[in-house]
């Protein structure tokens, strides 16, 4: 990311230095990237003391705002967030549901909402999106359209690399009194962004953004090429955000997990149980009761069984691997389905000892 240009320092500086001063401009930052220079009458003052300026006494910090919801036990106001999930897992339909909620007010699957407006930056393109937007206003809104001012989409804008991109974003944000931004996804937006070098420059700019709204701003990224767990580039991602949320799940399989891996102050609480469920002529993110989501994975498990080894017999690691492959999970999660077939009586060794017993599967379940 190149910030050497003359005309980007001056933005910089005066963005930052803007954020601090009462009576902010949003205009100003933009005239300032334009032009490149302070109006006349300001360039002979002194350049001002940003350090002082963040300076805060042990009495002032009693009225910084506490820690509030924003979607209850998912994502916090005044904060800054990572969305992480595998391409094909649903992690664009789960944030346009989340935006969809705050926008409009309405509860995201029995959970309370604080309403505000919401700018939503994509950076794909525009395709799709009505389509995605309709299931969720059928599924969710009682069918009725969202209003404009609600939920603001911005398609492909300048790329996340350049400051001017984010004094654009912070100038309409204010100018339209949002509270929540979404910006989707790292790599579209900021396709010359390198993820690992560029991480720290760009949390500080979410967080710098998040204050000045006095709001919440979202990132959806990537995980890991290795593991879907973790932010894909540096660790800064999910070290200089306040909240990391992850999305577990594949294109393979609607069934989807949600963790909420880091909360800056508060409990995280258990991992929440979704499904990617086709609907009104695209999908929708639903929640699945614990007990349901055990119950269809325990009859997907003896589907697989039964479809791949019929009447024959095979040995746990054979089991396992059919597992594996189809329904996109750990060997670990495969042996815990495996003793739950065991459990119910469907599983029964043949023949052999130890690791090359034969089993064969038993009855049906009801």
């Amino acid at each position: 990311m190149d910030t050497e240009d003359p005309a980007d320092k001056v933005f910089l500086d005066d963005w930052y230095r803007a954020l601090n001063e009462p009576g902010y401009n949003p205009n100003a930052p933009v005239a300032l990237a334009v032009n490149g220079t302070r109006p006349k009458e300001e360039q002979d003052e002194p350049p001002p003391n940003r350090f002082a300026a963040q300076v805060i006494r042990r009495s002032a910090l009693r009225s910084i705002p506490p820690i509030e919801p924003l979607i209850d036990g998912i994502l916090s106001r005044r904060a800054t967030a990572v969305l992480v999930g595998s391409y094909g897992s649903g992690k664009t339909f789960l944030a346009l549901a989340l935006a969809c909620a705050v926008g409009t007010g309405r509860d995201w699957l029995g959970r309370a909402v604080k309403r505000c407006p919401v700018l939503y930056i994509v950076g794909e393109g525009a395709a799709g999106l009505d389509a995605r937007i309709t299931a969720w206003e059928q599924a969710w809104n009682a069918g009725q359209p969202i209003d404009d001012g609600d939920v603001i989409f911005v398609v492909r804008p300048g790329s996340i690399a350049s400051p001017h991109t984010w004094a654009d974003i912070l100038a309409f944000a204010i100018a339209h009194g949002v509270g929540l931004i979404i910006l989707d996804t790292l790599s579209s937006l900021g396709p010359d962004v390198d993820e690992t070098k560029d991480a720290a420059t760009i949390t500080r700019r979410m967080a710098d953004l998040a204050d000045a709204i006095d709001g919440t701003v979202l990132l959806v990224h990537h995980p890991g090429w290795s593991d879907d767990g973790r932010t894909r580039g540096g660790y800064q991602w999910e070290a200089n955000t306040d909240e990391v949320l992850v999305l577990h799940g594949t294109a393979k399989s609607p069934e989807l997990r949600l963790e909420r891996k880091k909360v800056k102050d508060g409990e995280a609480g258990p991992p929440i149980l979704l499904r990617r469920k086709a609907a009104h002529g695209s999908c929708v993110i639903e929640g699945v009761a614990a007990q349901e989501r055990a119950q269809a994975v325990a009859n997907n498990a003896e589907a697989i069984a039964r479809a791949v080894f019929g009447d024959g017999t095979f040995t746990r690691a054979q089991l396992r691997d059919a597992l594996v492959e189809r329904m996109s999970v750990s060997a670990t999660t495969a042996y815990e389905y495996i003793n739950g077939l065991s459990r119910d009586g469907l599983l029964r060794a043949v023949t052999g000892r130890g690791r090359n017993t034969q089993y064969r599967m038993e009855g049906r379940r009801p």
